[in-house]
């Protein structure tokens, strides 16, 4: 070395001493100072050049100073007069103020420095230079150190971490490692993993790390590197979005943090050949338990990360607001449409010619294909970006292909229309423009307004709108992430990887009143927030599509909830009402109603029994599906139905006049027939069976490709809808009856009272009615009804006519008198009459292009009454009063009396009819 300085004055070098071994230390050297050992610097007489006049005051008055290298650079690119900060290192003992720079008098004279790297740890690492001057640094000997120690987690720091942010904005993250790229001998790899505070505490093994990590994947980064030559360590810098789903539908704000694991990496040969690459854990940090909170002492320009709130606050962790799903779903729409409007949708009726464009525009996905823009479209607008393009997705991301044909990005004058200076559309990120985009200006009267609209004529050209600038990011906006939300298929090719985000919370607004524990059991109705299914549940997408000949193009996606429900039901009234049992119906079994409409998730067995007269059977079970998750709620029970009960016995008080019970019923007919037969009132009510299921669908006609709309299909069987049995006496209600039945009675009590005298008699009518209804539907909201559904409603009424002395062969007569009751029971002349008649009104419904439609007719099929009067044996007890017995010895049957009376003929009293829904006025085939 003294060969080199023979014709060199001042200080050329000095010595390093670490551990008693000392090393010479040449000009611009770089030094490692590691914790562990004493490092001093020293000069003495070698170390001065020998045309130095005095080289001991030299040495004794040598100036030493240091700065982060960082910040030297910048010195040297200023003015003098511009540097008005001092950020040299903290020494001190210098008399003379140094301008250069603006030492000041911030070094330290004598001929040796000591060095400890104790201090604060988030500055090991960086390149630190060591001036070495008698007069002014800059001008004479300088080297470099870094200050090491054993490798380490550093610090985590959160941008803003002191803000309270909400779910869909975005979180930035740096890591610091240090020491581990400095290993000649090992290499290392970092994971990190996202946790929330709460459940993070006192973790620290990788399965809890893994089973609690809230990013998809666990995210790993190479630790080998290292980020600049001035700083050595190595960062760990993430950009996410705050998902939603870690929300998991509980309303509290929410902390997250983050763990970081280690690993060594080397390779070790394999049990037969080759060699196995292998990992093992060498040190990690839960920043749940062990948080960086002693930021505020870090120099901001040199770490480049800032305090806000100038406190010893907590830097490793974010705090997210406990806002509502539901308002975090309206905001982020909102958001996403501001967006569209301000970037505005340019649109066009004819070809432009600019050499940088495309051609076509395809959105394509698994289910349909559409050409939204067309420049050589004939018959229809060349650009149709106005219409949305609908899918159906959930949990399940589903691909949507949006491809430009005959793109001429690269290759030809590109002008770069909305885009920033000296960006070209030739990129990617420029023709699918996920990042910030310009609005437009376009040319009207020769003044440039905004909100382009290019179906008006003129000059079509547009251009940047660099008052209001640059959008947000299109991709922050959306929350889209590459790779998992969009990506590229080569120049001409985006795919959107969009799902449906769901609303996993059930009335949110209510639970802060009730328990945790309440909120989770009330959160797995989430699926009853979609029960209707509807154009406000969908959710929106976009992406500009943009060159120089066709600017802003916007393609709209919207994507519908991947819900299915299917509703199976019985409901089983009980089968009758009695006051007297009279009345019968046969019930229909609806148990596999559901599996005429093909339902693809409800297969249990439904079951409604009405055990009692009193109590409703009713069975059913609903269920949601999504991304083949299923939900179900089932009901079964029997439960009294009072206001049912109720209503039978309001009917039968308020018919009561019919028994001969009311006081101007007890007339000259019912004395002189000695016997009131009871009223009967029966009903059968109904037996339902329901099956329906409804869904997002996409539209099946040509006209309505790539939308999507609400599809229905079922329908509900009334077997019957409801039975009604009566039976009166009309014996008792003779004075008001007229016409042909009144003159049909008059004969028969005529007839009777002719072939068996003083004995009673009975007129009975009845009256049968059932209506029983099937309804099966198809409709889509978009498409409209299906082509040949059907509905039918059928009413029947059927009338009858009894008459006879007895009842199925016994008359009971109950006289009561001063002189005690007799009895008697006779087996005696019949006489029997029926009235064979009825009314059947139907309802079937259909649809065609007028509409939806129903087709009534009324008939009534006709009224014969045949009457027959005989007599048979005959047996009589005689009365209390009377203690002997009379026998009367069998007789031979014999008709009496024959008639047949036609009282009604059959006839269509209305119809068949079509009659339209929709219409006012009815239309008639």
């Amino acid at each position: 070395m003294s060969d080199k300085i023979e014709d060199k004055r001042g200080l050329q070098f000095c010595y390093w001493r670490t551990n008693n071994k000392l090393e010479t230390v040449p000009k611009g050297g770089c030094y490692p100072l590691y914790l562990k050992d004493t490092n001093e610097f020293v000069l003495d007489e070698r170390c001065v050049g020998a045309k130095t006049t005095n080289p001991k005051h030299t040495i004794e008055n040598a100036r030493w100073a240091f700065i982060y290298d960082e910040f030297f650079k910048s010195f040297q690119n200023a003015k003098q007069e511009n540097i008005t900060e001092n950020l040299w290192g903290p020494l001190s003992g210098g008399t003379i103020p140094v301008n250069k720079y603006a030492l000041g008098t911030k070094y330290k004279v004598g001929k040796s420095i000591l060095f400890n790297s104790n201090g604060e740890s988030y500055y090991y690492g960086f390149k630190q230079r060591v001036e070495l001057f008698s007069e002014s640094p800059g001008t004479g000997f300088y080297f470099y150190i870094i200050p090491v120690s054993a490798p380490k987690i550093d610090y985590a720091y959160f941008h803003q971490s002191e803000d309270i942010k909400r779910y869909g904005q975005s979180a930035n993250l740096t890591i610091m490692f240090h020491g581990y790229n400095l290993d000649k001998k090992n290499k290392y790899k970092a994971k990190v993993y996202l946790l929330e505070e709460n459940e993070a505490k006192g973790l620290s093994k990788t399965k809890d790390f893994e089973e609690k990590n809230l990013w998809d994947k666990v995210i790993v980064q190479d630790l080998s590197t290292r980020e600049s030559d001035s700083n050595w360590n190595t960062y760990f810098r993430h950009n996410f979005n705050i998902n939603i789903d870690w929300k998991k539908g509980e309303n509290r704000k929410k902390n997250f943090t983050v763990a970081v694991e280690v690993y060594r990496v080397y390779t070790e040969p394999g049990l037969i050949y080759g060699t196995n690459k292998k990992e093992e854990r060498v040190d990690f940090k839960n920043y749940a338990d062990n948080p960086t909170t002693d930021l505020i002492n870090y120099d901001t320009k040199l770490l480049k990360i800032q305090d806000i709130d100038k406190k010893d606050s907590i830097s490793s962790r974010f705090m997210v607001s406990e806002e509502l799903m539901d308002s975090y779903l309206k905001r982020i729409e909102a958001q996403k449409v501001n967006q569209v409007q301000y970037i505005g949708d340019v649109r066009y009726t004819h070809k432009e010619f600019d050499p940088c464009g495309f051609s076509t525009i395809t959105v394509k996905s698994d289910d349909a294909e559409v050409v939204i823009f067309d420049e050589d479209g004939k018959d229809k607008p060349i650009d149709n970006t106005a219409q949305t393009f609908d899918i159906i997705a959930g949990d399940n991301r589903k691909n949507i292909s949006i491809k430009v044909g005959k793109l001429t990005t690269k290759g030809v004058l590109c002008n770069g229309v909305l885009l920033q200076t000296g960006e070209k559309h030739s990129e990617q990120k420029n023709l699918f423009q996920i990042g910030r985009v310009m609005p437009a200006l376009r040319l009207e009267n020769g003044v440039f307004v905004t909100m382009p609209d290019m179906s008006q004529k003129g000059d079509y050209d547009v251009q940047p709108d660099t008052k209001r600038g640059l959008s947000n990011d299109v991709s922050e906006t959306q929350e889209w992430q590459l790779n998992r939300d969009y990506k590229f298929n080569g120049d001409d090719e985006a795919v959107l990887m969009l799902k449906y985000v769901y609303n996993k919370t059930f009335l949110e607004k209510a639970q802060s009143m009730v328990s945790t524990q309440a909120n989770q059991k009330l959160n797995t109705l989430w699926v009853f927030n979609y029960f209707i299914l509807d154009e406000a549940k969908s959710q929106s997408y976009y992406l500009p599509v943009s060159t120089c000949r066709y600017p802003n193009q916007l393609v709209k996606v919207r994507v519908f909830p991947d819900m299915e429900w299917e509703l199976a039901a019985l409901i089983a009234i009980p089968g009758t009402r009695k006051i007297t049992l009279k009345f019968t119906s046969t019930r229909q079994d609806l148990r596999g109603y559901h599996n005429n409409f093909n339902f693809r998730y409800v297969n249990r067995q439904l079951e409604a029994e009405a055990k009692t007269e009193e109590k409703v059977g009713v069975d059913f079970t609903l269920k949601a599906v999504t991304s083949g998750t299923e939900f179900e709620a089932g009901y079964k029970i029997e439960h009294a139905i009072k206001k049912v009960v109720g209503t039978f016995n309001a009917v039968y008080s308020g018919l009561e006049a019919f028994d001969g019970r009311g006081n101007e019923n007890r007339g000259s007919a019912a004395i002189r027939t000695g016997s009131i037969r009871t009223f009967e009132f029966n009903i059968d009510p109904p037996n339902v069976g329901i099956a329906i299921k409804w869904k997002h669908a996409l539209a099946k006609l040509d006209k309505n490709k790539g939308k999507v709309g609400t599809r229905i299909e079922g329908g509900v069987a009334l077997k019957p809808f409801v039975g009604i049995g009566i039976t009166v006496d009309l014996v008792s209600v003779l004075p008001k009856l007229t016409g042909a039945i009144g003159t049909a009675i008059e004969w028969i009590i005529a007839a009777l009272e002719y072939a068996v005298k003083g004995l009673d008699i009975y007129f009975n009518f009845k009256l049968n009615a059932e209506i029983a209804g099937e309804v099966s539907i198809g409709y889509h909201s978009v498409d409209g009804w299906d082509s040949g559904l059907k509905r039918e409603l059928k009413v029947k009424v059927n009338a009858s006519l009894e008459a006879g002395v007895d009842y199925e062969g016994t008359v009971i007569a109950t006289v009561t008198g001063a002189a005690g009751t007799t009895e008697e029971t006779v087996e005696t002349f019949k006489a029997k009459a029926s009235i064979g008649g009825g009314v059947e009104y139907t309802e079937n419904w259909d649809a065609d292009k007028g509409g939806i439609f129903k087709t009534v007719q009324v008939k009534f099929t006709g009224m014969k009454a045949e009457i027959e009067v005989y007599s048979a044996l005959v047996r009589r007890k005689k009365t209390v009063r009377n203690p002997e017995w009379e026998e009367i010895s069998d007789k031979k049957v014999d008709v009496k009396a024959k008639k047949e009376f036609e009282l009604l003929k059959e006839d269509i009293w209305y119809g068949p009819e079509k009659i339209y829904t929709d219409q006012d006025e009815k239309k008639t085939k």
